[in-house]
């Protein structure tokens, strides 16, 4: 993996538990979890008016992805209500490399080598330390939909890597998903949670739409670079986030992770520091 792509998806880990945390130190983060997929069609427009629309051979990825989209969105938003941002957000982006690695040497066929295993065991097992410190901590709920994000993360990683290839422009890529996302992700929030989810999201614009240029920034890094490395070993270091979200978690939130969590954390920051070699 050469630097500038190893420098550019540590970005993108770092602005992705940002927008995590906004999400997370809501008083209802279901709401504004909403809110940032609502406004990310703010955001996708006007990119849209000057990138255009991606290849048709991406369309059939991007209404995949999306319907995956959704799916994550609500795990997500749910195991932020239910469990500490530094118990979900680990589990979630933690066990997902390790589902898209086995899953990437069936399609599309990428095989890691030695370093990037080693990494991704690494990354995976700090991640199964982390949830266990649920059982301890009661906050179990919290860690069955970190999981099943976790099922969705490894999902659309897959899917969006081939779509972006397929597109031509990572970029165009990402900002149509963002638009077709936004509008998805509001109807199924509506249909699920009912319209009170829509109008505590409708109070949370400005802080919304600052969420969704986060993490359509760090999405569009980390789509570009599934360009130019393998999928599984991209997917893996930007779980590197899993320590910013420790740190913001206990600055922010006031958290105290156990030292499970913080071993396991330790062990997702070295495992990234091995995918550098793959």
């Amino acid at each position: 993996m050469a630097l500038s792509v190893f420098l550019s998806v540590l970005l993108a880990a770092l602005l992705h538990a940002g927008w995590s945390t906004l999400v997370k130190r809501d008083s209802d983060p279901v709401a504004m979890s909403a809110a940032v997929s609502a406004m990310a069609l703010v955001v996708a427009i006007p990119g849209l008016l000057v990138t255009g629309l991606p290849s048709s051979a991406a369309f059939p990825f991007l209404l995949g992805s999306a319907a995956i989209h959704c799916a994550y969105t609500l795990a997500t938003a749910l195991s932020y209500r239910h469990g500490d941002l530094t118990l979900a957000y680990p589990v979630a982006r933690g066990a997902a490399p390790a589902l898209a690695a086995v899953a990437a040497i069936v399609w599309p066929g990428e095989m890691p080598g030695a370093a990037g295993w080693a990494g991704l065991a690494c990354v995976t097992g700090g991640a199964l330390l982390v949830a266990a410190s649920a059982f301890r901590t009661g906050q179990v709920r919290g860690l069955a939909f970190a999981g099943a994000a976790a099922l969705t993360i490894a999902s659309y990683t897959l899917v969006d890597a081939a779509g972006a290839r397929a597109s031509g422009d990572a970029i165009a890529y990402t900002l149509a998903l963002l638009g077709v996302c936004a509008i998805a992700n509001t109807a199924v929030f509506g249909l699920v949670l009912g319209p009170a989810v829509l109008r505590g999201a409708a109070r949370r614009a400005g802080p919304g739409l600052a969420g969704a240029v986060l993490s359509a920034v760090a999405y569009g890094i980390a789509l570009q670079a599934m360009t130019q490395a393998p999928v599984a070993l991209v997917a893996a270091l930007r779980e590197s986030s899993i320590a910013w979200a420790v740190l913001f978690g206990v600055v922010f939130l006031g958290e105290r992770p156990g030292r499970l969590r913080l071993a396991g954390a330790g062990w997702i920051l070295a495992g990234a520091a091995v995918l550098r070699l793959g």
